[in-house]
């Protein structure tokens, strides 16, 4: 795979993507992105790919996390490989703090407290991260993402055995 051997370090400091069509094939990816995880795992992980792919091509943009996170989702759900999928998804929230792309925190928190995290740490630890990942959605007016990290919370308090009343 692309990512496959690379260090943290090295996609995390890469150039920034200065290309404007690059970063906007990068937007639009990153949208078809949102739609597709309703869709299909697979057009999902072709997404991703393309993603990483137009990162490693022009430099990192503020979508890019996006892409690497799905990856993480990807090593997780298809190969079983759940700690590689963690390592991903602790890339994706290292390039989303480092960069500070607030408009796309509901989006890499669903995928990574969502979807990965919930593999390798308590659910109760998840919660708290996608409640506020869904009001930041809201705020940001990304209010589809920011449902969706509502939805996950609300549905992983009622597996960690939380009162319906509390939910």
């Amino acid at each position: 795979m692309m990512l496959w051997g690379k260090q943290n370090e090295i996609i995390l400091y890469m150039r920034d993507a200065v290309d404007p069509l690059s970063k906007a094939k990068m937007k639009l990816m990153t949208h078809v992105l949102i739609s597709s995880l309703r869709i299909s795992n697979q057009l999902s992980g072709l997404v991703a790919l393309r993603i990483i792919q137009l990162t490693l091509q022009y430099g990192v943009s503020q979508f890019s996390a996006c892409g690497i996170a799905m990856y993480g989702v990807l090593l997780v759900q298809v190969t079983g490989n759940i700690n590689e999928g963690y390592r991903f998804a602790r890339l994706a929230l290292q390039l989303l703090e480092h960069r500070s792309m607030k408009e796309l925190k509901s989006l890499i928190s669903i995928l990574v407290y969502g979807m990965i995290f919930p593999r390798k740490e308590h659910l109760l630890q998840c919660i708290p991260r996608l409640q506020q990942a869904g009001e930041t959605g809201l705020m940001v007016g990304e209010v589809e993402s920011g449902l969706y990290a509502t939805r996950f919370a609300c549905v992983y308090m009622l597996m960690a055995g939380k009162p319906l009343h509390e939910v």
